[in-house]
């Protein structure tokens, strides 16, 4: 039983995990590429056509920030749901020192 709910827990941990990394690289990516194209305009101004696209893709770079990190905060309340195991197998082990 004690192996079955650890095996258990450290399957959905490592779900959530690889299920947050793509979240977080896209986010990652964006920002950079936005930082960097924000720091190209400061170091040399751009016309106005690429700057309003510019300012387009970094609302909406903002837009998307909010769902990628509540996809990544349910991802990080899975992986404290799954160590819930521990209790439980504690309780199992206490029991059956109790009955040894």
């Amino acid at each position: 039983y004690v192996v079955q709910m650890t095996a258990q827990a450290a399957e959905r941990a490592l779900n959530s995990v690889e299920a947050s990394q793509p979240h977080q690289d896209q986010m990652e990516k964006s920002a950079k590429a936005l930082t960097q194209r924000w720091d190209d305009w400061f170091a040399d101004p751009i016309d106005l056509a690429d700057a309003r696209e510019l300012v387009t893709d970094t609302r909406q770079f903002l837009a998307d920030v909010p769902a990628h990190t509540s996809f990544t905060n349910a991802q990080l309340l899975e992986i404290m749901m799954a160590q819930d195991f521990q209790d439980l197998t504690g309780q199992v082990i206490k029991r059956m020192m109790d009955v040894i």
